[in-house]
């Protein structure tokens, strides 16, 4: 199987525990599969496992450890999807405040 790198951007749910502070995310995913339509849809639900609601994709790569310079962050998510299937990042920001 390959490794995917899938970014998506999403709102955050209902649900999720930090509604009342947090707005969105960039999600970075490196996701095991066989071809990028499962990546996506894998990706996807990994969002909704978080509460979090998908407004759309970033990129979809097809990665290889290559593609990481030593000491590059994204290497150590690469490797652990190669190990266990799948990594994440959420990078998140807050509401805007209102004045």
């Amino acid at each position: 199987m390959s490794i995917y790198f899938v970014q998506m951007l999403a709102n955050v749910g209902i649900n999720h525990k930090e509604n009342q502070k947090v707005e969105g995310c960039i999600c970075n995913c490196w996701i095991e599969s066989d071809d990028e339509t499962d990546a996506k849809q894998k990706a996807q639900h990994l969002l909704l496992e978080h509460d979090w609601d998908f407004q759309n994709f970033e990129q979809v790569i097809l990665d290889h450890n290559e593609n990481y310079a030593e000491g590059n962050d994204g290497l150590q998510y690469f490797e652990q999807a190669q190990q266990s299937g799948c990594a994440h990042v959420f990078h998140m920001w807050d509401k805007p405040q209102a004045n």
